[in-house]
């Protein structure tokens, strides 16, 4: 009996085609290769989980020690520096002179603490210009460092209050103006460029109460006087902003506001920026102002209120709009237009140079002539 069993399996066996062997071992193979492929798919999200939890921790541990750093080094500041920043004053001043390109000396100097910021307040800080002569003055500045100067390593402050200054705006006899000693009308050199320069990167500076004197000495004017001067500049990038208010003499105007917006990256090139002025004057007198600043018109006489927008690029005036509610007006707004009298004149009054043409022109303007026509 067992006989004919082994030959009926063998007789199975060779039944089976070398093909049909061949699709099973594929299909076996193929699993195989299946189960892997899936197992490796398996596999890398668990690899990329493994390299950002490594890279978090990393993170982690520098933004700690960074931390760390920060506080040792506040620690340190507030610790060691501000209770003898006495004896780190010919440091700073040092320092101080390198950040601005001038010779710096420097008072009395004491530091406190403004939130994180370390603060400084320094007396009778004055600079030199590059002949070592004194060109500007600050009885008392009060200063926020920002510690974006450990970063840079330069000074950057936060603010900058100055109290009490003294600055003398000068044009000379061939037009040029100097403003603290410096010819803004030329090319500033190295040193009185970087001074400069570093000033217009502070973010805030604020002028408190200062003197201001004008002298125009190619009108062979008198040197004009402005009092409680304030002063505010807003320093972002290339964009610089400033608002102004200060008295002039009881005789010319009421206080004045003044405010500003001129676009420049270095000293070198204020004299051809563009930019805008506006300036109020609730009061003023404004055929005298004629002898410190010029006017696009001919003005003998005129006082009362006005307001007024100034447009400028290239070094030239090319724009002019006021605002008048003037009393007593004598002048000529056109050389060839006849001299008006007039007992009061109040609207807008435009002037602006394109090219070698000049446009002139009035809004909602009201003229009363002095036996009472309007």
């Amino acid at each position: 009996m067992s006989q004919p069993i082994i030959v009926g399996a063998l007789s199975k066996l060779s039944s089976v085609s070398p093909e049909s062997s061949r699709t099973q071992r594929t299909q076996v193979t193929v699993a195989a290769e299946a189960t892997e492929s899936t197992d490796a798919v398996r596999a890398t999200p668990r690899r990329r989980l493994h390299w950002l939890q490594w890279l978090m921790r990393a993170v982690l541990i520098g933004v700690v020690s960074l931390a760390i750093v920060f506080l040792l080094l506040v620690l340190g500041v507030r610790m060691i520096v501000v209770p003898h920043i006495g004896g780190f004053r010919d440091d700073i001043t040092t320092q101080l002179g390198k950040a601005i390109g001038r010779q710096v000396s420097m008072g009395t100097i004491e530091a406190g603490w403004d939130g994180w910021s370390p603060t400084l307040s320094m007396a009778d800080l004055k600079l030199f210009d590059v002949s070592g002569r004194e060109a500007l003055t600050f009885p008392h500045i009060e200063t926020s460092v920002s510690w974006q100067s450990v970063m840079l390593g330069e000074i950057r402050l936060r603010r900058l209050d100055v109290s009490g200054a003294q600055l003398l705006i000068r044009r000379d006899r061939e037009g040029h103006m100097h403003i603290g000693g410096i010819d803004v009308e030329q090319r500033v050199d190295h040193e009185d460029s970087a001074a400069v320069d570093w000033f217009f990167t502070q973010r805030e500076v604020a002028f408190h109460d200062g003197t201001v004197v004008w002298h125009d000495e190619s009108r062979a004017a008198l040197p004009l006087l402005l009092r409680h001067v304030n002063l505010l500049i807003e320093n972002r990038g290339s964009r610089h902003r400033f608002g102004l208010t200060a008295t002039p003499p009881e005789e010319l105007a009421a206080p004045l506001d003044l405010r500003g917006e001129l676009a420049f990256d270095s000293v070198n090139d204020i004299a051809k920026v563009p930019g805008r002025i506006y300036s109020r004057l609730d009061y003023a007198d404004v055929a005298a102002w004629k002898a410190w600043l010029p006017l696009p018109f001919e003005l003998k006489s005129g006082r009362g209120a006005l307001r007024g927008w100034v447009d400028f690029a290239g070094g030239e005036v090319n724009d002019v709009t006021v605002d008048v509610e003037l009393d007593d007006v004598r002048g000529r707004f056109k050389p060839n237009l006849p001299e008006l009298e007039l007992a009061h004149l109040a609207g807008r009054i435009t002037w602006r140079q394109q090219s070698d043409q000049t446009d002139f022109g009035t809004r909602s303007l009201e003229l009363t002539t002095r036996n009472g026509t309007k």
